[in-house]
């Protein structure tokens, strides 16, 4: 695409965990023209006296971060805002732009109860919102919103561990969800001092996290059946990464054979998930190691003895796969350009 061809980007939020990790791909990405950075407490900086390592690109010499309300015309949005901050501007931004990708948990879920009860700080402003569209990358296709919501990091592990199996009406009413997350998940003003979170690991959330939700919100689109969605949270000793393990009872007694068959076939095709399943050395099973700074989902399954319980693992990174990366990825699907740019990397090892 010639540089006259670029669409216009601007990234909302782009002083957060997330929104550097947009800022540094989306810099190099061959299709896209980055024409705004927003950050409330610091504009008029250079962002690479927060993140370091941007100061290699040009790019970041001259463009600074600026308030939203100075917020210029672009093609598409990208906001990596905390939850609850974009409702409230949407009638501005919408002046100035044709699209948002939206990463944050604003629009994920339609029920106006749940979304009062899990985003109360969204709930405030006004949600009806018709034109928008909750989205997996790789699972999704339908661009026609105006408002493309993309699923949170742990939801996105569970999501792509479970479909294959809800797909193809094996599980019962109830699964499982038992997910491990990194430090970063809570964002960059948020989280326990090092001497806290540091040799340690900790339950977050026992039950009711808003992610479950999301997640069984999606799921039941695909087997109406499914009933109950328990979801344990537990932080971990790390800075970035996601591990989840989906539990749950089969409907037909079902080979290993037979389920890694369902599972290769099932996202043959699917840009960015791996089934790892008979590989050797570090590739035998999901990993944190193997996904962090990439896009990457590692998944593998496994099934009881007796043929009736099955457990799936994903891994990925919160920050690339459960964030910049999704939103990305979206993107060029959307615009039609090729599947790896901005997505290009080779992760970090060990």
């Amino acid at each position: 695409m010639t540089i006259k061809n670029r669409i216009k980007v601007g990234v909302l939020g782009a002083s957060g965990y997330i929104g550097l990790e947009l800022l540094q791909r989306l810099a190099t990405h061959p299709d896209v023209e980055l024409a705004f950075i927003s950050s409330e407490s610091l504009a008029g900086e250079m962002p690479f006296h927060i993140f370091p390592p941007l100061r290699r690109h040009n790019l970041f010499k001259k463009l600074t971060f600026s308030k939203l309300e100075n917020l210029v015309e672009t093609d598409l949005i990208i906001s990596a805002l905390p939850t609850g901050v974009l409702p409230a501007s949407l009638p501005f931004v919408l002046k100035k732009t044709k699209k948002i990708i939206n990463i944050s948990g604003d629009f994920r879920l339609d029920n106006p109860e749940n979304i009062r009860k899990y985003y109360p700080a969204t709930s405030l402003q006004s949600n009806n919102i018709t034109s928008k569209q909750y989205f997996v990358p790789g699972l999704e296709h339908d661009f026609s919103a105006t408002i493309i919501n993309i699923s949170g990091c742990m939801a996105s592990a569970a999501i792509y561990a479970a479909y294959p199996l809800i797909k193809n009406n094996l599980l019962q009413s109830e699964i499982i969800i038992d997910a491990k997350t990194g430090s970063s998940g809570a964002g960059a003003k948020n989280g326990d001092s090092h001497a806290i979170r540091a040799n340690n690991v900790k339950p977050h959330k026992l039950l009711g996290h808003r992610h479950g939700v999301e997640v069984k919100q999606y799921l039941k689109k695909y087997q109406s059946s499914l009933e109950n969605v328990h979801m344990t949270t537990t932080s971990l000793d790390i800075s970035r990464g996601v591990i989840v393990h989906v539990h749950g009872n089969l409907t037909r007694n079902i080979t290993m054979a037979e389920l890694e068959k369902i599972y290769r076939i099932t996202y043959k095709n699917t840009d960015y998930i791996r089934i790892v399943m008979g590989k050797k050395g570090n590739e035998r099973l999901p990993s944190i190691k193997n996904v962090i700074g990439t896009n990457d989902c590692e998944i593998a399954i496994a099934v009881s003895d007796n043929e009736q319980h099955v457990v799936a693992v994903a891994t990925l990174d919160n920050l690339v796969k459960g964030g910049a990366g999704n939103a990305i990825q979206a993107m060029n699907e959307m615009y039609q350009f090729n599947a790896t740019h901005g997505l290009k990397s080779y992760g970090v090892w060990p």
